[in-house]
């Protein structure tokens, strides 16, 4: 096979060493417009799905817009972007932004409506206000949505932006790819394949980085009681809470009618996790006519440290 379409590995490992400052200054506009993109994009589509959520006449007006741009192919919106934002480094911004919306705006609006509509009944008939039903309960269900979706955009991110170097610049590791393909450096080209490739390794190790910094272990078994609401079923809520509490502690779930046969399915998850179930309690709300319980679980013994898994794994495979 010819050089020029296969090099050897020892001539791309030298254009590492050669071209090091060739790469690195086209690595910098191209890390720009990804994180600016990464962040314009996703923070518009966050706050879109909010907008979505608590207005069903905006999202009847506005998601089908969105998913009609959504179908545009991504090549083929770039040159118009770049025709109307220039040749400068704002097209690529909002090119890498737009790539990053659409997977956001729809894990996010499907995380904030993951809240049960009996969690929700509930949380009415205690007087709660819009905002706190927002912050304590449809925030944190969005949030294994949200990152799922952050770490598709973190790569995604990174080929919009390449892809406006590709219409219209002179610097970026776009530009770089198409000068090396057009006078035949394939060293070059494999070398600035690679740097882009880390690139999007670089920004989703970042992501997951931040998730895993958001689980703050150091509050890992460290409570005499974990309680929540009936956000969930019982083996997803026993993932999350019992890695909290210590030996010897409490965790309190209310649940509705269903709870017995919750409690039956989640006696593997608690086994697993260290729990033993105590009681069930039933209990009368104000105001509410279905049976409802409270849910005794002990701490018997240590959690092991694989749990709880990552975020939105517990719902998808329940113990």
């Amino acid at each position: 096979m010819p050089t020029y379409i296969a090099p050897a590995p020892s001539d791309v490992v030298a254009v590492f060493y050669d071209e090091f400052p060739l790469l690195l200054r086209n690595f910098w506009p191209t890390l720009y417009e990804s994180v600016t993109g990464f962040f314009v994009g996703n923070l518009a589509a966050i706050l879109i799905a909010v907008a979505f959520v608590h207005s069903r006449s905006v999202e009847r007006a506005f998601f089908p817009i969105a998913v009609f741009i959504n179908t545009i192919p991504i090549l083929a919106i770039a040159p118009i972007l770049v025709l109307i934002f220039g040749a400068g480094m704002t097209a690529k911004v909002v090119i890498a932004a737009l790539i990053c919306f659409f997977p956001t705006l729809v894990n996010m609006v499907r995380g904030l409506q993951a809240v049960s509509p009996q969690a929700l009944e509930l949380a009415r008939i205690l007087s709660a206000s819009k905002s706190e039903i927002f912050w304590k309960m449809r925030l944190p269900s969005s949030l294994p949505f949200l990152f799922s979706a952050l770490k598709i955009a973190a790569t995604t991110c990174v080929i919009g932006a390449i892809v406006g170097e590709w219409i219209g610049a002179n610097v970026g590791l776009g530009a770089l790819i198409i000068e090396s393909t057009f006078n035949f450096r394939s060293p070059l080209l494999y070398a600035t394949v690679f740097v882009s490739s880390g690139l999007s390794v670089l920004l989703f190790a970042s992501v997951s980085i931040a998730e895993k910094l958001g689980q703050m272990p150091k509050y890992r078994e460290s409570f005499d009681w974990a309680v929540a609401r009936a956000v969930a079923q019982l083996p997803v809520l026993s993932e999350y809470l019992l890695p909290l509490v210590k030996v010897g502690g409490v965790m309190l779930a209310q649940k509705g009618e269903s709870a017995p046969i919750e409690s039956h399915t989640a006696e593997n998850a608690m086994r697993i996790l260290g729990g033993h179930l105590r009681q069930m309690i039933p209990i009368t709300l104000p105001g509410v006519v279905e049976e409802r319980y409270l849910v005794v679980v002990d701490k018997v013994g240590a959690t092991p440290p694989q749990y709880p898994r990552h975020e939105g794994t517990p719902a998808k495979k329940p113990l």
